[in-house]
C-alpha cells in the first residue's frame, strides 16, 4: 500500500499543544476582559510535529489506566450483580434507564436541512439584495454603508458562513481538549481547501494518539480515507479505505466543505450578544448560545466518529465566541461544549473547549 509523507515544519503541531495547555487561562482572560481572541493573519497553512504528544501521553498515561479501569469494574460489578441476582431484570432496567437515549435520531437527522440558515433571505433583509452567487455582495454592504456592527449576530454569523464555502481556499485548524472522566485528550484538527480538494486530518493524543484524514477531489463521488503514523517530526498517511461521498456525510455528519460543525440559523439559535467592534483589530466580536439538539444535529455524528464513542453525544450547552474581519470573514470561533455519552459502558460528561482559527483565498498545500 502506498505510503505519502507529509512535508511540514515541525513547530505548529508543538503550538497547537501549548495552545491547549492554556486554553483554561485564555478563557478565563476571555470572560473577564470580554474579548474574543486575537487573530494574527497567516498565508501559510499549520502544521506540528507529536514531541509534547509524546510527553503528555506518558504523564498521563497511568492515571488514566487505573481510573478508567476502575470505572469499567465498577460498571462490571453493577451489571453482573443485578444480572445474577433478578435474572437480568434490574440489567435491562439500568440500561433502559441509565443508558438508553430518549432522542429520535433518524427524525432528527432525516429534519438536519430545514434548519439550515436561509442565505437569500438574509442578504435581502439585510441589504435588498439577490441572486448572489459569490463574495462580490460584500463591496455592495459597503457601498450602502453597512458594517457588521449594523447587522444581527446570527445574521453576522451567516454571512460569514456564505463567505467561508464560497472562497477560492480556506484553512480551518481547531485545537483545545476535551476531558472526560477527569482525563484530558488533547485534540488537533485540520480542514483544508486547496481550490480543488478537501482535506479533513484529525490528531487525538491522550490515552492512544489516533490520526485520520479524509480527502475528497472537488465534484468527485468518493471520498479517500487515510491513517496516520508519525515518522520522526512529521506524519505520514497511508490509505486505509473510501467511500462514497453520501456515505461519507451520512456517517460524519458534517460535509467537508463546510468550516465549521455547527447548525446556526434562526432557528437554532437560542441566545445572541450584541455586536461589538475591536479598534485595535478592527475586528468584530459577538456571542451565540445554540439550542442544544437543534444546533448539533449533524455535529453529533462527528463527535461520536472521532471519540470512539458508543452513542450519539447530547448536549447540555453550546456556546460560540466569534470574531468576524469587516468584510464578513470569520476571523476565530472559540467553542465551549458539555456534552454526555455512552463511553466505557457507561454515561459520561465530557467538556470540551475548542478554537477554530480561519484564513481564506491564500496559499494551501494539502497533506496528501
Amino acid at each position: 500500500m502506498t505510503e505519502i509523507i507529509e512535508k511540514t515544519s515541525a513547530g505548529d503541531f508543538d503550538q497547537a499543544q501549548n495552545d491547549s495547555i492554556k486554553m483554561d487561562n485564555q478563557t478565563k482572560r476571555d470572560t473577564d476582559e470580554n474579548s474574543a481572541p486575537v487573530f494574527v493573519e497567516k498565508h501559510t497553512t499549520k502544521r506540528t510535529s507529536l514531541k509534547k504528544m509524546k510527553k503528555e501521553l506518558e504523564y498521563e498515561s497511568e492515571g488514566y489506566k487505573k481510573k478508567t479501569f476502575a470505572h469499567r469494574m465498577k460498571t462490571l460489578a453493577i451489571l453482573v450483580s443485578l444480572a445474577i441476582f433478578t435474572g437480568c431484570g434490574l440489567g435491562v432496567w439500568y440500561y433502559n434507564t441509565m443508558l438508553k437515549s430518549n432522542m429520535d435520531w433518524d427524525t432528527l437527522f432525516a429534519q438536519a436541512d430545514t434548519y439550515m440558515p436561509d442565505y437569500n433571505k438574509t442578504f435581502a433583509d439585510n441589504f435588498s439584495i439577490s441572486n448572489v452567487v459569490d463574495k462580490s455582495w460584500v463591496q455592495s454592504a459597503h457601498l450602502q454603508g453597512k458594517t457588521p456592527d449594523k447587522v444581527s449576530a446570527i445574521d453576522n454569523f451567516v454571512l460569514a458562513d456564505f463567505n467561508a464555502t464560497h472562497s477560492s481556499t480556506f484553512s480551518s485548524i481547531s485545537h483545545g481538549k476535551v476531558v472526560t472522566l477527569g482525563i484530558n485528550q488533547v485534540v488537533y484538527s485540520e480542514k483544508l481547501f486547496d481550490g480543488n480538494a478537501y482535506s479533513f486530518s484529525g490528531i487525538s493524543s491522550g490515552v492512544v494518539t489516533v490520526m485520520n484524514l479524509d480527502y475528497h477531489q472537488k465534484n468527485s463521488p468518493k471520498v479517500l480515507n487515510y491513517t496516520g503514523k508519525k515518522n520522526g517530526e512529521s506524519i505520514s498517511w497511508s490509505q486505509s479505505g473510501e467511500m462514497t461521498y453520501d456515505a461519507y456525510k451520512d456517517y460524519v455528519g458534517v460535509p467537508l466543505s463546510q468550516t465549521h460543525p455547527y447548525i446556526v440559523s434562526t432557528k437554532t439559535v437560542k441566545e445572541a450578544s450584541e455586536v461589538t467592534y475591536d479598534e485595535m483589530s478592527g475586528n468584530y466580536n459577538f456571542t451565540l448560545v445554540l439550542d442544544n439538539v437543534l444546533g448539533a444535529i449533524n455535529y453529533t455524528k462527528q463527535v461520536r466518529k472521532n471519540g470512539g464513542l458508543g452513542s450519539y453525544p447530547e448536549f447540555t450547552n453550546i456556546t460560540l465566541t466569534v470574531t468576524i474581519d469587516s468584510n464578513w470573514n470569520f476571523v476565530s470561533i472559540h467553542a465551549k461544549e458539555y456534552y454526555s455519552a455512552i463511553a466505557y459502558g457507561m454515561k459520561v460528561g465530557c467538556d470540551s473547549l475548542l478554537t477554530y482559527d480561519y484564513t481564506f483565498d491564500s496559499d494551501i498545500i494539502l497533506p496528501v
